[in-house]
């Protein structure tokens, strides 16, 4: 995991990230998930569960969204494209590779609440999709 990374870790650690256990349902991990929510603060999920090894976009895993759904949040999907070459799996040290971002419209608490999981999962990764798309024939998202 980023966690074991001597140089990253500590970055993503002192910008108050956690992780998650692989592998079995980590409920101490959810609870501080959705205690954070409830507080008003942002909350950044991969809802692949891990980094592309090749920069294609992954299979979400079950129930990914399941905590921000519970909260009733506003969820804005986030495309990030190239962080595969920055910092590949294994890799100590980031590369000089560009790395780019890019927001997707909002998806506003009401519609999170009202859709089911696989609805909003749909949703979410096709916007993904289209904007990591667009980024990687070097147009603009949208």
């Amino acid at each position: 995991t980023l966690f074991k990374n001597p140089i990253f870790g500590r970055l993503i650690v002192h910008l108050n990230a956690f992780p998650i256990k692989r592998g079995a349902a980590d409920v101490g991990a959810l609870k501080e998930m959705l205690r954070r929510l409830k507080a008003g603060c942002a909350v950044v999920i991969f809802p692949e569960g891990t980094r592309s090894k090749d920069g294609v976009l992954g299979t979400f895993r079950p129930n990914a969204l399941a905590v921000a759904r519970k909260a009733g949040v506003t969820i804005v999907p986030v495309t990030v494209s190239g962080a595969h070459l920055a910092l590949p799996r294994g890799s100590l040290l980031p590369r000089p590779k560009r790395v780019s971002v890019a927001y997707s419209e909002p998806i506003p608490a009401e519609q999170v609440a009202e859709w089911d999981e696989a609805t909003l999962s749909a949703t979410i990764r096709e916007r993904i999709a289209e904007n990591l798309d667009r980024m990687q024939r070097g147009e603009s998202p949208v």
